[in-house]
């Protein structure tokens, strides 16, 4: 009797909130968002506004502590994510050769590198990615390439501490319109 009493409760568990909100990011040419974000709440999330015809300027900035993150695309680019890297690697002064490391990666029909790197002062844990060249013709409007950037710079230590975290969020990014077959 006390294990059908067990099962019962075992059953009933509610799910824990994931404490995340849902962030739509627009694109640089596109009114409508193009985007998705799954942003932990202690995240700061700016979205950009205005004119973002400049790929210099982010879709998107997120702040927690002294850890900072843009998230950048390159609509009409097929900029391939390893020299995205190289370009990464350039603007970083005496990177620790036993830090760095660069890693395939692959979500939400994306696929491109992680890369991580760190100096005495700074630390870099970035994501280049895009989508394949099929995918990448189906999308409407000039959003041709989805090509997008995710770049958390921050003190070494913040860095390591919050490093899964900062992965998971860029992992959720996604677009919001799926692609036909």
């Amino acid at each position: 009797m006390l294990w059908l009493i067990f099962l019962l409760f075992a059953g009933c568990q509610t799910e824990q909130p994931t404490n995340t909100k849902t962030h739509l990011i627009k694109g640089r040419e596109e009114q409508a968002p193009l985007y998705r974000m799954e942003v932990p709440q202690k995240w700061r999330f700016q979205a950009s506004e205005g004119d973002l015809t400049d790929t210099k300027k982010p879709l998107a900035t997120l702040d927690f502590d002294e850890i900072h993150i843009t998230f950048h695309n390159f609509p009409g680019f097929a900029i391939p994510p390893a020299a995205q890297v190289a370009r990464w690697k350039s603007q970083i002064e005496d990177i620790d050769p036993f830090t760095e490391s660069k890693t395939p990666c692959h979500f939400s029909g994306f696929y491109g590198l992680c890369y991580f790197c760190e100096n005495e002062t700074s630390a870099t844990l970035a994501l280049a990615m895009q989508l394949d060249q099929m995918h990448a013709q189906k999308l409407k409007g000039s959003e041709k390439s989805a090509v997008f950037t995710f770049k958390a710079i921050g003190p070494p230590h913040l860095l390591r501490q919050h490093r899964q975290e900062i992965i998971s969020i860029g992992q959720s990014i996604e677009l919001i319109d799926e692609i036909a077959p």
